[in-house]
């Protein structure tokens, strides 16, 4: 392909994993599962380790469209895990041959020995079907509906079958003509049958008429890979490259969308992330890659790996941000990914991070229910304090520390410069700092807190109030709410909740209108410099940028594969997002197409 008005490189690689060559099985939100001479391995995103693995001898291994159910080739024949299906099927099986399973694992195919057809059937029989050449490809249709098979071995043998799965099952009823051997099959959600054999790849309808085609192909394709929420497809090549395909369209070819140099051998497993957020990829060369496809890319993508994060907050200058783990420790980042050090390791997770107005404090709290200050220069120990429960949120306000914990709010004193000269080599306790006791009902159980100047809103168990961070506090409404931000002149608030984004108007206390969405929970909100938009952490994994204005959704930024717990906008960075991943991406903004790494 030399056509130079190709777009050079669409893709963005997020991780690399070397191990034990193996095709992909299948790829979602959650994780892949792949096959390997070695055995059966399901790996979750960002694990060191399998999840599970299975160490038998695996010659080929096929997956129903959930992940749940898989058929594996081995030495004994067909071997069919998963809830609900038989363990073994007494038809043998080639050593190392084509399989297939049907989206609903109640139909598997494979080639027996002998160099027949075998069908498992719904209802447990098996029927064989001998051809005149030997089945080198297999693929279901959905529904169930027929089974694609690619047959012959020379170029006179070659041959594409259609065969009946609901009338006569396994009689033949289409038959094409093909002028090479078939290397990969596939069929599409609407049926539609690719082949790809010698440097072509071909498009059929369901009863065998021809559908369009591809440009002819830069090297033999090895593995195909159809994207189910787009039309598109990705062709692997035996010598390493990975391209993606727009499907045709009237029986024209498709279109190039590009192509990266993702292996430096044969690309032998290929599967699109549930939701076409990213594409998987396995080599020969003992490597799998997971790109990032151009509308989910980051311009900064940092591993923090396992422990996930569960707290976010940037410097006041915006060099630095500092996150809160789940294992009880904190992070401190520069602005380009670079960690400087790790404050601590404490007992349950840290939900809360805070940064002193000159930035040079910071404060963290979360499960073991203390509130522990730091140098933000070095990350030494300064004081700490305990708290009524775990510790929700934190805010510097005033010369004082807002905590908001499960017995409500509390404004704690903080004479730095005695802190600083008491505590020596930073290991004391300090005594109980004085707490206000709120007077308003309901003002417990707190889960979030922001501020914004002399404002500050509390989000307790199922109220809303606004105080003055002084221990006045006016109930604003009643729900529930996981996330708080106040605008830059404090005149809104935003909620984010269960399913939705409440707007409020921070000065008469009213609410003027809810945004509902989707993915769960709202972990957390960041509303844009400029005002006129809010980013939205949600449950799902997925960012969602809200214009304000409309209240539409006007991007969904998919970069996670846990949940997102925490958005951040840097006034000179972007947006910055992490989460349970263990992933802290930075977004860059363009005028043409939003988030978009440079």
């Amino acid at each position: 392909m030399t056509n130079t008005s190709l777009p050079a490189r669409p893709l963005a690689p997020r991780w690399l994993l070397r191990g034990r060559l193996g095709g992909l099985l299948w790829a979602s939100e959650r994780g892949f599962a792949r096959w390997s001479p070695g055995g059966l391995e399901e790996w979750d995103w960002g694990a060191h380790h399998p999840a599970w693995s299975r160490t038998f001898p695996c010659a080929g291994a096929a997956a129903s469209e959930d992940g749940r159910r898989i058929a594996v080739l081995t030495p004994a024949g067909l071997l069919l895990e998963g809830p609900g299906t038989a363990l073994a099927s007494p038809r043998p099986a080639l050593t190392s041959g084509p399989v297939a399973l049907a989206p609903d694992a109640s139909w598997a195919a494979w080639v027996t020995p002998e160099g027949d057809l075998a069908l498992r059937t719904p209802d447990g029989p098996h029927l064989t079907r001998s051809f005149a050449s030997t089945p080198v490809a297999l693929a279901f249709a959905p529904g169930m509906t027929f089974l694609a098979c690619a047959c012959g071995t020379s170029p006179g043998e070659a041959a594409l079958l259609f065969l009946d799965l609901i009338t006569n099952p396994g009689e033949v009823f289409a038959r094409v003509k093909l002028p090479a051997q078939a290397t990969c099959l596939r069929v599409s959600p609407r049926g539609l049958v690719i082949a790809a054999h010698g440097r072509t790849i071909s498009f059929w309808t369901p009863e065998g008429q021809p559908a369009g085609e591809l440009e002819p192909q830069p090297g033999i394709p090895s593995a195909l890979a159809l994207d189910p929420s787009t039309p598109r497809l990705a062709v692997g090549y035996r010598k390493g490259p990975v391209a993606l395909w727009n499907f045709p369209t009237n029986r024209r070819r498709g279109t190039y969308a590009g192509a990266v140099e993702g292996h430096r051998a044969t690309v032998r497993g290929l599967a699109f992330v549930a939701g076409g957020a990213g594409l998987v990829s396995a080599g020969e060369d003992q490597e799998v890659v997971l790109w990032g496809l151009p509308e989910a890319k980051a311009r900064h993508r940092v591993e923090v790996g396992n422990p996930g994060i569960e707290a976010l907050a940037l410097s006041p200058d915006g060099r630095r941000w500092v996150l809160g783990h789940s294992n009880g420790s904190a992070s401190v980042y520069t602005a380009e990914g670079e960690r400087l050090w790790t404050m601590g390791q404490y007992g349950g997770g840290v939900y809360t991070v805070a940064w002193s107005p000159d930035g040079t404090l910071l404060a963290t709290g979360g499960e073991d229910g203390l509130v522990r200050l730091w140098g933000a220069k070095r990350g030494n120990l300064r004081a700490e304090g305990k708290g009524v429960g775990a510790i929700q949120g934190l805010a510097f306000q005033e010369g004082a520390l807002l905590v908001a914990d499960e017995g409500g709010v509390g404004r704690w004193s903080l004479p730095l410069s005695a802190l600083m000269s008491t505590l020596g080599l930073g290991t004391r306790r300090v005594a109980i700092i004085p707490r206000m006791t709120p007077t308003e009902p309901g003002l417990v159980g707190c889960r979030a807190l922001t501020v914004q100047g002399e404002a500050a809103a509390i989000a307790a168990e199922g109220h809303i109030f606004l105080g003055d961070g002084r221990g006045r506090w006016r109930r604003l409404a009643s729900g529930t709410a996981w996330s708080l931000a106040f605008s830059l002149d404090g005149a809104l608030l935003l909620c984010g909740e269960t399913g939705g984004l409440s707007v409020y108007d921070a000065r008469f206390a009213e609410r003027l209108f809810r945004i509902d969405l989707p993915g769960g929970r709202l972990w957390s909100v960041a509303l844009s410099p400029e005002g006129g938009s809010a980013a939205t952490a949600c449950q799902d994994g997925v960012i969602r940028r809200v214009d304000l204005k409309t209240g539409r959704v006007v991007e969904e930024l998919r970069g996670h594969t846990d949940e997102v717990t925490a958005v951040s906008w840097s006034q000179v960075g972007g947006l910055l997002s992490a989460g349970r991943d263990g992933v802290l991406i930075r977004w860059e903004r363009t005028p043409a197409q939003g988030q978009k790494p440079r």
